[in-house]
């Protein structure tokens, strides 16, 4: 498969594409990489592996109403921007995420937790990347990146309402 994902390709899998290079940047999924499928499967797939993140119980739910309890994860995402250097510039940013348990009588398990903190952090991190010409400064791209992600997560239909991540 080519490393340039085509627009249209992206939109009909309906993630940013972030592990191919696009527009001069390279999101990297870890060590366990990511596969992707030659053509639209309509899953959702992230080039963050989702085993980056390992979510545990934080905060047990009592089981008095329909949501509570917290899940946490920390992973090290590591990021290459291309677009000015020859050989690109590397940082890495320490992402804390944490999400419900159950969220109106709906549990969500940290499978499907890590699976939508990496579909979050591959769109965000796009967004984010390119938000501007360069990132002199890592920090202040880890921090944005953790309000993007928080942003996604919380207005995904049927997502984890109230989730929270920091990064630095």
């Amino acid at each position: 498969m080519p490393m340039l994902m085509t627009a249209r390709y992206v939109a009909k899998l309906g993630i940013v594409a972030a592990l191919a290079i696009v527009g001069g940047c390279a999101l990297d999924g870890g060590e366990q990489g990511a596969s992707r499928p030659e053509e639209p499967t309509g899953e959702e797939r992230s080039a963050f592996d989702p085993s980056l993140f390992k979510f545990a119980v934080w905060v047990p739910h009592d089981g008095r109403d329909s949501g509570g309890g917290w899940q946490r994860a920390i992973a090290t995402l590591h990021f290459t921007d291309t677009r000015e250097e020859l050989f690109g510039k590397n940082w890495t940013c320490l992402v804390v995420a944490e999400l419900p348990i159950r969220r109106s009588y709906q549990v969500i398990t940290p499978d499907r937790a890590a699976e939508l903190t990496a579909l979050a952090a591959d769109s965000a991190g796009s967004t984010v990347i390119h938000s501007q010409p360069s990132w002199p400064v890592s920090v202040i791209f880890c921090k944005r990146l953790a309000e993007g992600m928080a942003g996604i997560l919380n207005h995904l239909p049927g997502g984890p309402t109230g989730a929270r991540i920091t990064a630095q």
